[in-house]
């Protein structure tokens, strides 16, 4: 479940673009593996002396039909390229050249009230060099990960510490921490594939679809913690000035 209010309907083509994106990348992924392992067969059934032809058959229709959906899923992800580039749809959301040191300040104090006002939200912000960005859809994006972090923590009570810092080679780095649950390392692993969830209530696309905005920002999501420690998310992503 997304957090309500997130989404407005003129920011819903670029959010289905970032899921279609994952859930594409995902399949084509588990589809390398059908058909890797259906070369295998296929090799072991050439050489072996009792190989079938009717398994031969079967294993070629496997290679062919996995070649099928991976050439409709590489559509997929291309036609969600279109939709979610920085720049997509300037007349709603336009791109502009963000200071996240200074544009978080405001977020927070809006988003504060209605995301987690049991929260104690602090801020360590270091300057860092522009982005150059969508302020909507990094609204949504913070809006998503805050609503992980908040559900980490018993009944939204807790910290929520963000916090900016210039990164080597003019990129940057913003990090959200919580004093939650944390996450077991296998947890951690899958956190941002999408439809994974360990709460049977949620979808399990909010970190999904914020990992997709912030890669269209040229930039990467990580994951730090352990059971009963926190999260960190970081972020990293170039600035502006950077080619």
């Amino acid at each position: 479940m997304l957090p309500d209010g997130a989404i407005e309907n003129h920011e819903l083509k670029p959010l289905l673009g970032h899921l279609c994106s994952a859930v594409g990348h995902h399949v084509i992924n588990a589809l390398s593996t059908v058909v890797s392992q259906g070369e295998i067969l296929r090799t072991l059934g050439t050489s072996s002396p009792s190989g079938s032809l009717e398994v031969r058959d079967r294993v070629e229709t496997i290679i062919r039909a996995a070649f099928d959906a991976s050439t409709i899923t590489r559509k997929l992800i291309g036609i969600s390229h279109d939709l979610t580039a920085v720049g997509f749809d300037q007349a709603t959301s336009p791109v502009a050249a963000i200071r996240l040191d200074e544009w978080l300040p405001g977020f927070v104090d809006e988003a504060r009230g209605t995301l987690g006002p049991r929260a104690e939200w602090t801020l360590d912000l270091s300057p860092v060099p522009p982005l150059l960005a969508q302020p909507d859809l990094l609204k949504i994006m913070f809006r998503l990960l805050i609503q992980n972090s908040l559900e980490a923590m018993p009944e939204g009570r807790g910290t929520l510490a963000f916090s900016t810092r210039p990164a080597p080679r003019d990129w940057l780095v913003v990090e959200l921490r919580d004093d939650g649950a944390g996450m077991t390392p296998e947890v951690m692993e899958h956190a941002t594939e999408p439809f994974f969830t360990t709460r049977p209530e949620r979808t399990g696309i909010g970190l999904t679809i914020a990992r997709g905005i912030w890669r269209r920002h040229r930039g990467s999501l990580a994951l730090e913690g352990a059971p009963g420690k926190g999260t960190t998310i970081r972020l990293l992503a170039p600035s502006m000035s950077v080619n």
